[in-house]
């Protein structure tokens, strides 16, 4: 992953938890931050700490930390994986199933794996994909501004 790769892939998920809707309480005490943790052997969670440093979405600052084996995805608020074979992808799917954590990958067919948010590099930028069943069964919600914006599995290949 390229840094100017890595900046985009970062931008995208802060502005996605702009417009993401947690069920109540999801997100802990109204002071609580919206946890991301980052599920990635590069640098990738250096930089997205580095862009999100300070900033804020729904009024509450965002909390960028990896992700650690053992401790499960609980602890998240938004979980993104990236560079993980398939089975430990499936596995960090699984283990957020049943739970509001929203799951952003960037492998191809995250989306049709059960992941919610799927970015798809192509060369020239991003392409959001959404995966809005596996989004409705952990009890969230994406703006219709997103929804329009982005490529749903099911109507395009990822």
């Amino acid at each position: 992953m390229t840094v100017g790769e890595a900046e985009a892939k970062a931008d995208y998920i802060y502005k996605v938890t702009h417009f993401v809707t947690w069920p109540e309480g999801a997100l802990g005490a109204p002071d609580d931050p919206i946890r991301i943790c980052v599920a990635d052997p590069s640098d990738f969670e250096r930089i997205l700490s580095r862009i999100l440093y300070r900033r804020t979405a729904q009024h509450r600052e965002l909390d960028v930390h990896p992700f650690v084996e053992g401790r499960g995805a609980r602890n998240c608020n938004v979980l993104f994986i990236s560079g993980a074979d398939l089975g430990a992808e499936t596995e960090m799917i699984r283990e957020a199933a049943g739970r509001p954590i929203l799951t952003i990958g960037e492998s191809p067919g995250f989306t049709r794996r059960g992941g919610m948010v799927g970015l798809a590099w192509n060369g020239e930028g991003l392409r959001l994909l959404i995966n809005r069943r596996s989004v409705e069964e952990r009890g969230l919600r994406i703006s219709s501004q997103v929804l329009r914006l982005a490529n749903l599995v099911g109507e395009v290949e990822d």
